[in-house]
């Protein structure tokens, strides 16, 4: 069972990471698009909306797995 818990933690981690990353370069795409070519991405800000709500619920059950929360 230790094995399991583990294994779904270090996916846990690497999925946030991922995730975190993804929305670094989407937000990053927005302000380049944006500010350099004037005119803005529409699908920018809704994926940032949708990765920041998975971030907030798999980072809180992270935290509170490992007792950080």
């Amino acid at each position: 069972m230790r094995r399991i818990v583990s294994v779904l933690d270090a996916v846990l981690t690497r999925v946030l990471v991922l995730l975190m990353l993804c929305l670094v370069g989407a937000v990053l795409w927005q302000v380049i698009s944006r500010y350099a070519l004037g005119t803005p991405s529409s699908w920018t800000e809704e994926m940032a909306r949708f990765l920041l709500i998975w971030i907030s619920l798999l980072g809180a059950a992270y935290a509170s797995r490992t007792g950080m929360h």
